[in-house]
Formats: structure tokens, sequence, C-alpha cells
């Protein structure tokens, strides 16, 4: 049985910074726009606005691009790109992480690529955080069987699990007993980018990887079905997003012969489109809590349309938004309905839209959240 630590040893360790990595493995990609995304960005600006007298975080990375790309994609969500380490290869990871020492090593749900961190932490005898940012890990769901195993692994090395999603806690916690479970709060980094009052144009608007489970076609489906009255309201539509539907949903758009007001604009900074649009789609199959774009959405205003799916009711509220089934005539009829909003109605939407992500979506909350798991498994 391990001895309690005397009140020397908790002194000295209440004392001293406490030494925290945040792992990001990034695994090998032609783009590498693809192998950042929302939990990233959200993990970058939690982590790197802990109180730095209280922590010394870094920032771990191992990516296959060049330093300066992946500089590109993720500074603006971190308060410096000194907290960040960059390395190349497994090997370089492992004996940074080896040779550190960190108090604790914080890491994703990357069933396969956390691996090298996982095992560099047990043998430098770091405690480690495992956080579920995946709605099929977080629930325990798996495509093949197989894939259970290195999960399970990942897990049954982990002191604690964090989940994203509210309704997977008990999941998490009946499979895994012994383990302490705790559910993030929702964040949006650079809130602020959203927050400022920007005049509102017609604009609709998808943003996501174009992939089935994003279901941009239903999406398109719907525009096209009620085309005639977007064109009357001078409304447009605009997909924001690569992916592999991207070419189906070109010819869609052709056929339909709507490409006057549907555009596919490819990858754009959603703080040059959210505060200017109207109107948002969130079309997940299995969960839309907490997108970033949906997040993002709601801090600019917009009002949101969103398939009812997992947690998504926690943040798509009646004042400014509506929930529907994965359905192109509930979504044709929703979108519909709002397009005929008058001013009155849009200025209640946007200001309600802002202060419940004024009061929902802060930063400081999720960095005061690890904080305490932070220190608890330090003090342990």
């Amino acid at each position: 049985m391990k001895e309690p630590m005397k009140d020397s040893q908790i002194a000295e360790k209440k004392s001293r910074k406490i030494r925290v990595a945040l792992y990001l493995p990034l695994g090998k990609k032609r783009h590498p726009w693809q192998g950042v995304g929302g939990a990233e960005h959200r993990l970058c600006s939690i982590f790197s606005r802990m109180d730095r007298e209280r922590y010394d975080i870094k920032v771990v990375i191992r990516g296959y691009n060049p330093e300066q790309e992946m500089k590109g994609f993720l500074e603006k969500y971190l308060t410096s790109w000194d907290m960040v380490k960059y390395v190349g290869s497994h090997f370089a990871l492992m004996n940074y992480l080896i040779r550190e020492r960190f108090d604790v090593v914080c890491f994703d749900d990357c069933m396969m690529l956390t691996k090298d961190g996982i095992i560099a932490s047990c043998i430098a005898r770091s405690k480690r955080l495992m956080m579920f940012v995946t709605v099929p890990y977080a629930s325990w769901t798996f495509k093949k069987k197989w894939h259970e195993i290195p999960m399970l692994i990942n897990v049954l090395l982990s002191n604690h699990l964090d989940t994203l999603y509210p309704d997977t806690k008990d999941i998490l916690g009946r499979r895994f007993p012994k383990k302490q479970v705790s559910v993030t709060p929702c964040t949006l980094p650079m809130m602020s980018d959203y927050l400022i009052k920007r005049k509102k144009e017609r604009i609709i608007y998808f943003a996501g990887r174009l992939v089935p489970e994003k279901n941009p076609i239903t999406f398109v489906k719907a525009v096209i079905e009620i085309q005639a009255s977007l064109r009357e309201h001078g409304y447009r539509a605009l997909i924001c997003g690569l992916g592999e539907q991207n070419k189906v949903l070109g010819q869609m758009i052709a056929e339909a012969h709507c490409s006057d007001i549907v555009q596919l604009s490819g990858l754009r900074k959603m703080d040059e489109i959210a505060p200017f649009a109207r109107v948002f789609c969130s079309l997940q199959s299995e969960e839309n809590y907490p997108s970033q774009a949906l997040l993002e959405a709601i801090a600019s205003g917009c009002y949101c349309i969103a398939t009812n799916v997992g947690n998504t009711s926690a943040i798509v509220k009646p004042q400014f938004g509506c929930l529907v089934d994965l359905d192109v005539k509930q979504l044709s009829e929703a979108l519909f309905d709002c397009i005929s909003f008058d001013a009155s109605r849009w200025d209640y939407i946007e200001a309600s839209a802002k202060q419940f992500a004024l009061d929902n979506f802060s930063i400081e909350k999720a960095s005061s959240h690890y904080q305490a798991i932070i220190d608890k498994l330090v003090m342990n």
C-alpha cells in the first residue's frame, strides 16, 4: 500500500511549479490543416491560459509537416509559441518526455497516435490525464471490435479520465469504476473575435469537413428545395470546408441550377464568415456538442439549426435556434421559417445567442477545471 505523503512533501509540492505537458500527435497528413481541428484549437487555448505562476506548461506536438506550417494553424490559439516543443518522430517524442519527467502528461483519445506518449509517460513516472474528445470513444463504441483493445490499454494506463460529452460520464464511470471521470466545460477559443457586433448579411452557412457524418448533402438538398424562396428573400448559402463529398456537392449544385445562390467556399476563416451571417446549420449524425463551428455561430449571434442528437439541446436554445431530425424536409421547413423573421426577431436572436455564449463558453472555466484535476493528480 502506498504511504501517504508527509507534511514536508506536501509543502514542497505546493511551493514549486507543476510541470505539465499537453501532447498533441498530429499524424501523417498530406495537408497540415487536416491534422488540426477544434480539439487542438480548444486544448491549446485552455492550457496556454492556465496560471503561469503555478504551472509550467509545455505543448508538445509531434508532426510530420514543417514546424512553420503548423505554427500558422495553431499560433493564434496560444499565448506564445515559445511554449511549444515540436518533434518530428516517435523516438524524439519519447526521448523528450522521458528526459523531462513532467509531473502530468495530458493527451486525447487517439487510439494509436498517443501510444508513444503514454508509454514514455509511464517510464518517466508522470501522472497521465486522458481526455476523450470524440463521441464514439467517449461512449465506448467501436467500428471494429479489435479497436477496443488498444483503447482499453490507454485507459488502464491513465490516472484520470476527462470527457467532453456530459452524457458519456456515466458510461465511462460504469465501465471503469476505479477511475475518476470528469466532464470538460464547454469552451470557445478566441470568443471575442465572434462577439464583436457586425452588420448581418443574408447568409446561411454550413461549416465543417465535407464528409458523410457531417451531412453536407442534406444541407444542399434542403437549400435546393427552397431555392425560389431564398432568391425571393435575397439569401445565399455558403458551404465552408473541404472533404470527400466536395465533387458530388458541386454536381448537385450545378444540376439544380442554383450556383447563383449556393457556393462551395472551401476552407474559410470562420471569424470572417460567422459574425456576418444570419443562419448556421450544424447537421452531424451523432453529436453537435460542443462543435467549435456551432459555438462560433452562437457567439456570433446566428440563428442555429442543428440535428437533435447527443447533447446538442444543451447549447441550442429556442431563443436563438431550433432542433430538427436529420431530414431534408424538416431542415428545409426550418430554413423557410427563419428567412421570414422580421428585424426585431433578428435583433432578439443575436442578443440572446451572444449572451448565452458569454455565460457558458469561457476559457477560464475550462482552465480552472483542468488545473483542479492536475492539482489532485500531483498531490495524490
